[in-house]
């Protein structure tokens, strides 16, 4: 096996246990398929049903960046409340707005850069429980 197929390889399972790991987020946010299809921004709803039948294709680093810092929010999430009932609250009925927007609707509405906003807000919580 040469160098190159041990790194594609390497990438490959990566992208599988990313793209894995960003369903078991969707699961827990209780969002339907096309919630998730939608906060994934993929451009081809093909892609998303293979992944739901356990085809991973290699994602370009722009959607790649986009599930990292799903799943990094899912985390930090769970850093900032105690159960996964106040997480869903705050997820999906605020209090903290974006734009007149729970963080879910501002993420499924948006681009990376609402994505980065809202996992900001949470390392900003964060930040301010570890200090209080």
């Amino acid at each position: 096996m040469t160098k190159q197929t041990l790194n594609k390889t390497h990438k490959e399972f990566e992208q599988q246990h990313l793209i894995e790991s960003f369903l078991e987020v969707a699961y827990i946010w209780q969002l339907s398929d096309d919630e998730t299809f939608d906060i994934s921004n993929l451009r081809s709803f093909d892609t998303f049903q293979l992944w739901k039948h356990g085809i991973f294709p290699i994602l370009e680093d722009d959607a790649n960046k986009r599930l990292v810092v799903i799943v990094a929010i899912n985390f930090l999430l769970k850093q900032c409340f105690s159960n996964s009932s106040q997480r869903l609250t705050w997820l999906k009925t605020g209090p903290d707005t974006f734009q007149g927007l729970t963080p879910l609707e501002y993420m499924l509405a948006g681009d990376n850069n609402t994505i980065d906003n809202v996992s900001k807000k949470l390392v900003l919580r964060l930040s301010i429980l570890r200090t209080a």
